[in-house]
């Protein structure tokens, strides 16, 4: 939202005066004499710089004289926050050294490792068990399978989080998935779902 105020009422100031570039699209513009109001949408899960433009002699005063060229540049922020690594770290707590498939039975203990980037964190958001949703083979949301979610480390910018499974008792890929809206930053986006599947 765009608040446009002068020094005294002016006329002849209309919508189309005013340029939009950068995503987004102009929403509403109401107002009249010296004060007026612009709303722009902005684009879903993007960064970019927003530039709203308002050419010379657009509008009047009441001497008739009309405006200089005015400009107003911002940054739009609306990405979500994002996992840079979901991945299987330790089997039976010695450490992968590659990613390959990995045989599990019911007695298989998984350790993945989660790190959680953003530059609006919160960082005193804490993700807890009910926040990850395991799928095994054709089982989707398995309530079988225990979950340990501890946090290793926390900054103002992300998170390292470790996820232990055990008791796995299904067949198949074991899937582990960050639910969409467990986690969210300080401007309340929500984090997109992560998979890590091993055999």
């Amino acid at each position: 939202k765009y608040l446009i105020d002068f020094g005294e009422d002016v006329t002849e100031f209309e919508q189309e005066d005013i340029s939009l570039t950068g995503e987004g699209t102009i929403k509403s513009f109401t107002g009249s004499g010296r004060r007026y109001e612009l709303v722009v949408t902005s684009k879903e899960n993007s960064s970019y710089e927003q530039v709203v433009a308002i050419d010379a002699n657009k509008y009047k005063n009441s001497d008739g004289t009309g405006n200089k060229a005015v400009k107003s540049t911002i940054k739009i922020d609306t990405e979500r926050p994002h996992a840079t690594q979901l991945k299987l770290v330790k089997v039976d707590d010695k450490e992968l050294k590659d990613d390959s498939t990995v045989k599990i039975s019911k007695d298989t203990k998984l350790e993945f490792e989660l790190k959680l980037s953003d530059a609006n964190f919160d960082k005193d958001t804490v993700l807890k068990p009910e926040n990850i949703r395991v799928d095994v083979g054709n089982t989707t949301n398995t309530k079988k399978v225990e979950k340990e979610v501890t946090q290793q480390e926390s900054t103002d910018t992300g998170a390292v989080y470790s996820i232990v499974l055990t008791n796995i008792e299904e067949d198949g890929n074991v899937d582990v998935i960050l639910k969409t809206e467990s986690f969210k930053d300080e401007a309340g986006k929500a984090a997109y779902r992560h998979t890590a599947s091993h055999v």
